[in-house]
């Protein structure tokens, strides 16, 4: 039986259970001018869990909105499930039924839904396919699996949670935790004109299969790195959750204002979310990519707009820190963060952005030096440009990115029919032959709007070039004879990479 077929099987025998067993929780009747929704529904719900990849036992958890409001037709960002359906029928039903198990409930402070509920598939609902077919889903889900409005605009806030413990003069502590909402806006000429570029880009990444080539320990490594993740980040921001899901390919664009002067970037595709270090091992219908970077572009953005040049690296600073001295690199990729985060900061800081646990090299300690030395010297790099930190200025340089993001992608796809290109904010991901032209493009989009490509020596400094090989007979349980057809026919079998372009190749070509 083929994994579509599965997949078909598994829906129909859910909503025929879910039918069969309502008045079990809480319906009189069955489903019947409805049934297509219901069924919808319920591939929605365990499609969102099955191809969620955050720990090496499985599946991971999906997140559902248990408020009606979101079901209104009053926005455009709108769901095309109903509340009745999708919720109480099929969300609740499959809780009901064992095929699902909530994991966490979502959490409200006042009138703000603070985050969202979590769910899990249970050992009952991955009976029911097998280890093949679990690997080869999240190619069926691909385009499946709801994006909705493309063209966002998002709101940032913040608030203080009260928690259950005390501290010593009997108050209740509090928590930060960060959550977002999607703001409402008027459609313009550039709005629509936005909204049909994405759809073009997204039209052509599917033509393609996007995935990792991995070794079995690299894959273990990489989900549990993920996990680890969005473990650290849950207290601060719980809706960040990021596992890996590769059916997770359609882009949107998020801006943080509805004057669409601010932010911007392209968000969406799992190759944005995945550990750095993996994302040479990124395949385009089974080929190895290059990822390409414009290098210091904001300081390059601001220099420019004022009419000047700005020599030199960027975040070079006249600082020499007291320890680890002899890792130059890693510094400077600390001054790096330090620069981003006095752009986007709009207040003064008095301390350095928030390491990531377990990355002393994002810590004042590691390197000896403090905060008020690294604003010095961030200051003193560059007095022609001085005013803009503490401003907010990144969010604007964001939208300036952003753009020049979406004209290097449609300018790509333009040359020909084949080239898909994979956004990292302002980095790109692309075929390792279509190396060169990406090059001219991304220099030829700052060229038209600066006059001036952002470094002289770009094409050194841009390329992040290919590493490794995998170890494709890891995933096999027996010895491999590499010189034995009849072996490595097995072994493509195996791979999941491997498994997830056949299927590709025969269901979409």
């Amino acid at each position: 039986m083929s994994t579509n077929h599965i997949i078909e099987t598994v829906v129909e025998k859910l909503t025929t259970g879910l039918n069969d067993h309502c008045t079990d929780y809480g319906f009189e009747k069955r489903v019947k001018s409805k049934l297509p929704n219901l069924k919808l529904a319920v591939k929605a719900l365990i499609g969102n869990v099955l191809v969620a990849e955050s720990n090496y036992s499985g599946k991971g958890y999906a997140s559902i909105h248990l408020d009606k409001n979101w079901y209104s037709d009053s926005t455009r960002y709108k769901t095309k499930h109903s509340y009745r359906i999708f919720v109480e029928r099929a969300y609740r039903g499959l809780i009901h039924l064992e095929y699902l198990s909530q994991a966490k409930a979502g959490v409200s402070h006042g009138s703000r839904g603070l985050y969202l509920t979590r769910y899990r598939a249970t050992p009952k609902l991955l009976r029911l396919f097998d280890s093949k077919s679990l690997i080869a889903l999240p190619v069926l889900f691909a385009g499946q699996l709801e994006v909705g409005e493309t063209i966002r605009v998002q709101h940032t806030y913040q608030e203080q949670v009260p928690l259950k413990e005390f501290d010593k003069y009997g108050q209740p502590k509090t928590r930060t935790v960060k959550y977002r909402e999607l703001v409402e806006y008027d459609d313009t000429e550039q709005t629509n004109q936005m909204r049909h570029n994405l759809q073009l880009i997204n039209d052509r990444i599917a033509t393609k299969w996007i995935d990792l080539e991995l070794s079995k320990k690299e894959h273990t490594d990489l989900v549990t790195q993920m996990a680890e993740k969005n473990k650290q980040n849950f207290k601060e921001s719980p809706d960040d959750y990021r596992p890996l899901m590769l059916s997770k390919r359609s882009l949107y664009r998020v801006f943080n204002d509805t004057e669409f002067k601010t932010g911007g970037r392209f968000y969406g595709g799992w190759w944005q979310e995945i550990p750095s270090k993996y994302r040479d091992r990124i395949t385009i219908d089974g080929k190895r990519t290059v990822q390409l970077d414009y290098s210091g572009l904001h300081p390059h953005i601001l220099y420019h707009e004022r009419g000047l040049e700005l020599g030199g690296d960027p975040y070079q600073v006249n600082l020499i820190p007291s320890k680890n001295v002899e890792d130059a690199d890693g510094f400077r990729k600390f001054i790096k963060r330090c620069f981003n985060a006095m752009l986007n900061a709009e207040a003064e800081m008095t301390r350095p952005p928030k390491a990531s646990k377990g990355k002393p090299k994002e810590t004042l300690g590691h390197w000896g030096v403090t905060w008020k030395q690294i604003v010095k010297s961030i200051r003193e790099r560059h007095p022609d440009i001085e005013d803009q930190f503490f401003t907010g200025a990144g969010l604007r340089l964001q939208r300036i990115d952003s753009d020049l993001c979406e004209a290097v992608i449609l300018a790509m796809m333009k040359r020909s029919s084949e080239i898909v290109v994979l956004p990292v904010h302002d980095s790109f991901i692309v075929h390792h032959g279509y190396k060169d032209e990406l090059m001219a493009m991304m220099l030829g989009a700052y060229c038209i709007k600066y006059g001036n490509i952002p470094l002289p020596k770009a094409s050194e400094e841009m390329v992040v070039e290919m590493t490794g090989v995998p170890e494709w007979d890891s995933w096999s349980s027996g010895a491999v004879d590499c010189d034995n057809l009849a072996d490595l026919l097995e072994l493509a079998e195996t791979v999941p990479s491997e498994v997830r372009l056949n299927l590709f190749r025969t269901t979409v070509h």
